[in-house]
């Protein structure tokens, strides 16, 4: 299912190309985040679907991307070391190809997996999935 504008809770709402003009106001950042908005509009581009690909393509680094629409559900950590890779024919039915992600740090049973989303600031994290790290 992907997501939609409509209502609050909306995750969409949680990025700034998205949010009213008394929002983005408020933020003090020296105009960092305008500046990036700016350099980044594309008013030739439908802004919902450019989200909806902003925040589940996947740079896999051999110059393919992936888009994987569930792997946003696993929270990023910039200190996990995360490696992926496209296996080809390995689908369910034995056909088409999968994403295979692998992490540097073993987890015990019922707890929370994180992955890197990447080499990434705090101000690309706000853009691009609506959330900045504390760490």
């Amino acid at each position: 299912v992907l997501p939609t504008l409509e209502g609050d809770n909306s995750y969409l709402s949680t990025l700034p190309r998205f949010w009213e003009s008394k929002r983005l106001e408020r933020v003090a950042d020296s105009g960092q985040l305008e500046r990036r908005m700016m350099n980044d509009e594309r008013k030739d581009l439908d802004q919902w679907a450019l989200a909806c690909v902003d925040s589940r393509a996947n740079f896999l680094g051999d110059g393919r991307y992936s888009m994987t629409p569930f792997l946003d559900m696993i929270n990023h950590d910039a200190y996990i070391q995360t490696r992926a890779r496209i296996e080809e024919d390995k689908g369910f039915a034995g056909s088409g190809d999968i994403l295979q992600l692998q992490s540097g740090k073993n987890y015990a049973k019922g707890s929370e997996v994180f992955i890197s989303y990447g080499n990434l600031s705090n101000l690309d994290t706000l853009v691009d999935y609506g959330f900045v790290s504390d760490k």
